[in-house]
């Protein structure tokens, strides 16, 4: 099986993102919006998880909901291929292959202790540049949540989670390293009720870290939520919310504000079609003046279906700001939409087949993108088949083909790769 250690919104994905434990799916490997860490849960502690490759996180983060006690070891081997590893431009007319061997381990750990209940999971990668040796390089995660109930129906989440891991090449474009190191921390205190109103109010504060060659891409982002919700069995769960990012990157000497006004809807319509929607107003906000602001719609709406039998169709767009680029920009207007099947062939095998596409407005002063870059598209075609030996034993293969096009059409490139995974879970 394979681990994701998100987040979420994120999506930063590693440079071996349809490899690696840290970021499975990802094919595209571009830095996403980061979330806290709303995946921990054993529902998804150690189960098979591609997520869709350009869609965020929801906006607010989630209580722990434990069903049982966990401990599970998990080694992985992968290997892959890529045509264009150093994601050189069509201009340079110049691109690198590389064969990569990753291998991997994951510990989750998860536990209920009365009234509070922790996860952990920990995971260690190395990345072997069997082409360029001197490029290989470990990659690490740590994260942990906690749920308190508090007087009946209230709790309180502590979360936080820290990443250590070489960035891709997408934005760089070169054969030059970057290693990343990302902290999160927040906290949620929700009064969440089987039915009825609920209040929430949450903070994080979520940091990145680069090399002195990539310093200007340093940030700090705080973020504020409130909201207000109501749950019935047979309605959902709405919520209306406001949230605010502050966002600091001090290299550039640039801030800005991010608000967001919105109404979120969370309900398994059927056993055969369920449905997550964020409709949300989104006001960015530069301190410098010669960055255009940012007022208008934002939203998250992803669709799942398993209405045609054996299929499980979903369906994804988003549109959101995101902070967190290995470019000289203020801020990035980011809309995205996706589309995955993934198709049953037994009870034990299955094939799946996606496209996702994502394009970017790069918010900066005149000319302080490199090379003026003002817009990009990404467009990502994936397939993969799967097939679980045994209860302990799962087996991977994927190819994916990623295919970018920028404004000005400086920074063009397509790259091509094929992975192979096997994972045993002790």
């Amino acid at each position: 099986m394979r681990f994701v250690f998100t987040d979420h919104r994120r999506l930063v994905a590693p440079l071996l993102a349809s490899v690696c434990v840290a970021a499975a799916g990802a094919a595209s490997a571009q830095p996403l919006q980061r979330s806290g860490l709303g995946d921990i849960d054993t529902r998804q502690l150690g189960e098979t998880i591609v997520p869709t490759g350009f869609l965020p996180s929801p906006t607010t983060p989630l209580p722990l909901s434990l069903r049982e006690n966990l401990f599970r070891l998990t080694a992985q081997a992968g290997v892959a291929y890529d045509d264009n590893i150093f994601r050189s431009t069509d201009e340079s007319g110049a691109k690198d292959d590389e064969l990569i061997v990753a291998p991997a381990a994951a510990l989750d750990v998860a536990r209920i202790l009365g009234t509070t209940q922790v996860a952990v999971r920990g995971q260690y990668g190395y990345d072997i540049f069997t082409f360029h040796p001197d490029r290989s390089r470990p990659r690490l995660g740590v994260a942990g949540r906690a749920t308190s109930n508090i007087a009946g129906t209230c709790g309180v989440t502590p979360y936080a989670d820290y990443r250590r891991e070489r960035t891709d090449f997408g934005d760089i474009n070169a054969a030059i390293d970057n290693t990343s190191r990302q902290a999160r921390f927040g906290v949620l205190a929700t009064c969440l009720r089987p039915a009825g109103f609920f209040p929430s109010v949450a903070f994080e504060r979520y940091s990145t870290r680069n090399d002195d060659l990539f310093e200007f891409a340093d940030q700090t982002t705080k973020t504020y939520i409130v909201g207000v919700g109501y749950r019935r069995p047979s309605l959902g769960q709405l919520q209306l919310y406001y949230r605010r990012d502050d966002t600091d990157r001090p290299t550039i000497g640039t801030t800005n504000t991010t608000d967001r006004f919105g109404l979120s809807f969370d309900r398994a319509i059927s056993s055969l079609l369920s449905a997550s929607i964020d409709l949300n107003l989104l006001s960015v906000r530069s301190t410098d003046p010669q960055v255009s602001d940012y007022t208008g719609p934002g939203w998250r709406v992803q669709l799942i279906s398993r209405a045609i039998n054996p299929l499980r169709i979903e369906a994804t767009t988003a549109r959101t700001i995101v902070n967190d680029t290995l470019l000289t920009n203020d801020f990035v207007l980011q809309s995205s939409y996706g589309l995955g099947v993934t198709a049953a062939i037994s009870g034990l095998s299955s094939v799946s087949a996606g496209v996702d596409y994502r394009t970017r407005d790069f918010r900066a002063a005149p000319e302080l993108v490199r090379g003026g870059l003002s817009n990009d598209d990404y467009v990502v075609l994936r397939a993969g088949v799967q097939r679980r030996i045994s209860d302990r034993i799962v087996l991977r293969g994927d190819v994916s083909h990623t295919k970018r096009l920028t404004t000005p059409t400086i920074a063009d490139f397509d790259a091509n790769r094929i992975t192979a995974t096997a994972d045993y879970r002790f």
